[in-house]
């Protein structure tokens, strides 16, 4: 299962300078967090285990000094990777904005869920940010692979189309993914998605409700009519399935596709569940545990009775299933 690693997501800490209304992931601080030689220790074993994409992610990664070292040494190993930020730091802070950039990052992936946000909260705050940033690369570093990381809401369905094709018309790939909250009494099983409240219902989807259910069908099918003419990361089969999990969201993985590596170093079965047993990176340096840590990953599936619908996870299991692994790999360097 090991070699279904597609992609791996490196929490490289889960600190942050936001408080974003559907975001679980400050709440499971570590007393320790990996230092960056320990940081690139883990990226030669993603390496050496034959992964074919990295994701540098938070928390917020740009609150991290040395992540600039990080990026290089990626582009020492050949890792195509990306950096999901919420952009704040590097729209604010020009000399570590420029200490990123002279590091020639492989991909800048940001946050824009509207093209025009208020600032009521801070998951609004940071579309604007984003925009600004992406635009801000183009033109710095136009080599950079640059994505538009759009939730799926409720609130913004009908304004997906729009988003889509303002990025395509930039030269700016867009990867969409619903919004993921659970219900209060479930809030210490996920450690990404936060907790069902007031300030955040209205994103939601609605199972069962044929408005929302409505809405989902006729973007999705505007996606599938439109796909062959935008820049999206995404599979069109994803857009044929949002009706059937975007609002119920009880879509179920099976093989390891796309691990966590939390920023004390254990291993997650995704960005959502850490394993039931403690399992570090390090232990792959080996294949002593390796058969561990599957039963381990198996045991900690098999508990997830509400499931989800994450684009990266639910596609690099398809990828997996259809026999095109390498096809998968590739698929998330947009540069290949």
């Amino acid at each position: 299962m090991f070699e279904h690693w597609i992609k791996a997501c490196c929490f490289i800490t889960r600190k942050c300078n936001l408080k974003c209304r559907g975001c679980n992931v400050i709440n499971y601080q570590s007393t320790y967090e990996l230092s960056t030689d320990k940081w690139l220790r883990v990226f030669d074993i993603l390496k050496a285990r034959n992964v074919g994409f990295t994701v540098l992610f938070g928390g917020e990664p740009t609150l991290n000094d040395n992540l600039p070292q990080m990026l290089k040494y990626l582009n020492d190993i050949n890792m195509p990777n990306t950096v999901i930020t919420n952009s704040v730091r590097m729209m604010k802070d020009e000399e570590y904005y420029n200490r990123i950039i002279a590091a020639r990052p492989y991909g800048i992936t940001t946050s824009v869920n509207a093209l025009t946000a208020d600032d009521k909260f801070h998951d609004n705050i940071k579309s604007e940010l984003g925009a600004n940033l992406l635009s801000k690369i183009q033109k710095d570093f136009p080599e950079c692979d640059l994505v538009a990381n759009i939730n799926v809401t409720r609130k913004n369905i009908y304004d997906l189309p729009n988003i889509v094709e303002h990025f395509t018309k930039l030269n700016i790939w867009s990867i969409l993914t619903f919004y993921h909250v659970c219900p209060p009494e479930e809030s210490m099983h996920w450690w990404y998605r936060g907790p069902l409240t007031e300030d955040n219902k209205e994103l939601v989807f609605r199972p069962g409700n044929r408005e929302d259910l409505e809405a989902l069908d006729t973007v999705s099918q505007w996606f599938i009519d439109h796909y062959p003419d935008l820049k999206l990361h995404n599979q069109m089969s994803y857009f044929a399935e949002w009706v059937k999990y975007g609002a119920r969201q009880d879509w179920h993985c099976g093989e390891w596709v796309y691990p966590g590596i939390n920023s004390d170093g254990s291993l997650m079965a995704c960005v959502d569940k850490p394993l039931v047993l403690p399992y570090s990176i390090f232990d792959l340096e080996t294949t002593e545990k390796d058969a561990e840590i599957l039963k381990a990953y198996e045991d900690t599936i098999s508990n997830c009775v509400s499931g989800c619908f994450w684009d990266h996870v639910k596609e690099s299991d398809r990828y997996v299933a259809e026999g095109d692994l390498e096809l998968g790999k590739k698929n998330f360097s947009h540069k290949e």
